[in-house]
C-alpha cells in the first residue's frame, strides 16, 4: 500500500525509531519492557524543504511591510525593529530538527532529559498535521507552554492507551496562525 510505503521510507529517513523494534536503525538502549511504558524516538517537528525561492520571497515581503511601515510611521526605528524580527525569523525558519528520545510511563512525559508530569497540563489532543500523528498537551496554567510530540505508527495505539488513563483527550481546532504557519512551510 501507498500508506505503508510512506512510513516505511520515513522510518528509513530517520524520521522515527521505535526503541526494541527490528525497523529502523539499531538502538543501544534494550527494548522497554514494562507495560505502562513506552520509549520511541522521533524528530522533533516536521522540517519543510525551503530553497533559494522560499527565502527570496520571504525578504520580498519583509521589505515590502518594513517600506510600508515607514511610508505609514516615517520612523526609521521601526524599520530596524522589523529588519530584526526578519532575520530572527529566517535563521528560525533555517533550523533543523534534532531526534528525540522519548519516555512515556505512569508519571509522565520524558523528552530528552525533560520531565513533563501530567499534574500540569489538562487534557492531551490530536491535532491534524498531515501524514504523522502528533500529539499536544495542553499546560494547565494560561501562559504555559504546550508540549508537541510526534509518535512512530508502531507504538501510537499504546502511546494513546496510557495517555487516556491520566489525561481527558479534547478536539484540537487549529487556530489560523496554525493554518498559515502550514501554508508558509515554516
Amino acid at each position: 500500500m501507498d500508506g505503508d510505503k510512506g512510513q516505511t521510507q520515513e522510518a528509513e529517513a530517520g524520521w522515527y525509531h521505535q526503541t526494541g523494534t527490528d525497523a529502523g536503525a539499531p538502538t543501544d538502549k534494550p527494548a522497554e519492557t514494562h507495560a505502562d511504558t513506552v520509549e520511541w524516538t522521533a524528530s522533533e517537528f516536521i522540517a519543510h524543504d525551503k530553497g533559494f525561492g522560499w527565502y527570496a520571497g520571504y525578504a520580498l515581503v519583509a521589505v515590502i511591510i518594513a517600506a510600508l511601515l515607514y511610508l505609514i510611521i516615517r520612523d526609521v526605528f521601526s524599520i530596524i525593529v522589523v529588519a530584526i524580527m526578519a532575520v530572527i525569523l529566517a535563521v528560525a525558519a533555517a533550523r533543523k530538527p534534532r531526534v528525540m528520545e522519548y519516555k512515556l510511563d505512569r508519571s509522565g512525559l520524558t523528552v530528552g532529559n525533560k520531565f513533563y508530569p501530567y499534574q500540569a497540563y489538562k487534557s492531551f489532543s490530536l491535532p491534524e498535521t498531515g501524514p504523522f500523528v502528533s500529539i499536544e498537551l495542553a499546560p494547565l496554567k494560561r501562559l504555559g507552554f504546550p508540549v508537541s510530540l510526534y509518535l512512530a505508527p508502531d507504538n501510537q495505539d499504546r502511546v494513546l492507551e496510557i495517555l487516556s488513563d491520566h489525561l481527558p483527550m479534547e478536539r484540537h481546532e487549529l487556530s489560523s496562525l496554525d493554518h498559515l504557519m502550514h501554508q508558509l512551510r515554516f
